[in-house]
This record gives C-alpha cells, structure tokens and sequence, in this order.
C-alpha cells in the first residue's frame, strides 16, 4: 500500500506482534516509543496507538498515573501529530464489567460505559478527549478489545498460565468470556488500515473462551494433568468479585463484533 505507518509502544506486546504481523504482508512499519514525550514533527499516514499504562498493579500506580499515560500522552499525540488516520487500542474494561457467574452479560452498543478501575477510567477519558484534538478530516478508529492473549503475552493470561504450571485441581465451571487472540486484533487493524475505517470496534474471537478449558489447555501445554470437578455456580458466589472475574460470563453480543 505504501503507507507510512506508526506505532506506538515500542516495546509492548502488541505494537512488537503488530508490527510483525504488518511487516510479513509487505508493509513498512516504525515502531515510536513515547517514554520521553511525543517526538517532533511526527508525520504518517497511519497512526498506531497502542502506548498504554497496562497491567500493573494498581495499589503501586494512582490514577494520575494512568491518567497521565493512558488520556494526555494520547491526547497531546493527536494534538501533535499530523496523520491521516489514527488508529487508538482503547478496552472492554470501559464498561466497568467483571461479569456475573451463572448467568449470561452481554454487551452492546446500548450498555453504558462505566469504568472501575484506573486503567478503564483512563482510556475512556482518551476517546472522549481523542476527536476533539484530531483535526476534523482524520479518520478516527477506536477498538475495544476484551483480553487478549497469544503466546508470551502478560495479563491475566499470563498469570492462568503460571498458575497452570503448579496447581493440581481446578473446578469445572460451565461460563463464555470474550476473549481476542493476538493474531485476529492484527488482522482487524489491518483491516481498518486497508479499508481507511473509522468508528467504534468490538472484536472477539468466533468463539468464546471456557475459563475452566481453557486452564486445562494451558496445563496440558506444559505437561501436565489437572483435576477439574464440575461444581455448581453457587460455590462461586463469595468472595462474589473475585469469581466473577475468573469464572463469570462476559461477552460482546456477537451483532457488534468485526470479523476479519
């Protein structure tokens, strides 16, 4: 396409898996770290911005912390910038939801944002503060991805998969989370560059993740066998956030998903 295409985050893991990907089908990629502030006379076609303050543990960050990272180093970016298209990895976790054990939650384009978490609260400030600092003719897109996971990325995928390596037993729990491997949010992206898309996406894998299975997957990935007892939803029910985290349905509804 011969696109100038930046990203931001240089040493994340999704701009580093992104601008792998883009680079394998033919396109040129420069990968921007922003540690010291936006750089100068920062020019493309495209804009990446996948720079974030992420999994961390809150109780050592404040919210002005990720208020600083996550809403005004991607509002002073877009201010700064001169691009065409601007493309901004924002969160599920805007809408503020852990999920609910044994029973179905559902989002879409009529739930409302509601963050809870310094992360969550801190991309949402950056959408509402993103199009008012890009010029009018900059084609915005936004992508709300739920977890995502590949291999030897962090998060919460990250911290299943060590558990996976030592515990023996882990219950059985029937629940759908959405869930977006690495190489299908690079597919989207690619898609929105070719395409010159703007507007909101909600991407998921066709199929949503089993929290249980997928422990068992990751166990058996490293050699292991667990023991997995199938108990009732009830069981989960205290300490109730910490089981809607893990075993608890969250799901976009499937209408609003972008599939590439």
């Amino acid at each position: 396409m011969g696109k100038k295409i930046i990203l931001t985050g240089k040493t994340g893991y999704i701009a580093k898996a992104l601008a792998g990907w883009l680079n394998a089908r033919g396109l040129q990629t420069e990968l921007v770290s922003l540690r010291a502030g936006v750089p100068e006379g920062l020019e493309a076609d495209v804009i990446v911005h996948a720079a974030a303050l992420v999994h961390k543990d809150e109780r050592e960050f404040s919210e002005q912390d990720y208020m600083r990272v996550n809403c005004a180093l991607t509002e002073e970016l877009a201010r700064r910038c001169t691009v065409r298209q601007f493309i901004f990895l924002s969160t599920m976790a805007v809408y503020g939801l852990e999920g609910k054990v044994g029973k179905p939650l559902i989002v879409d384009r009529t739930t409302p944002v509601n963050p809870r978490t310094f992360y969550g609260k801190s991309k949402l400030a950056a959408e509402q503060a993103l199009r008012a600092a890009l010029p009018p003719e900059t084609k915005l897109a936004v992508i709300r991805p739920p977890m995502v996971y590949g291999p030897d990325c962090p998060g919460n995928y990250a911290r299943l998969k060590k558990l996976a390596a030592w515990l023996p037993v882990f219950p059985y729990v029937d629940n759908s989370r959405s869930v977006l491997h690495i190489n299908n949010l690079c597919a989207l992206i690619l898609a929105i560059i070719q395409d010159q898309a703007e507007g909101m996406f909600f991407p998921q894998d066709s199929e949503p993740c089993n929290t249980s299975l997928l422990f068992k997957k990751l166990a058996q990935e490293q050699g292991r066998k667990v023991l997995m007892p199938r108990l009732p939803a009830p069981l989960f029910r205290v300490p109730l956030s910490a089981a809607n985290k893990l075993f608890g349905n969250l799901v976009y509804d499937k209408n609003i998903s972008s599939f590439y």
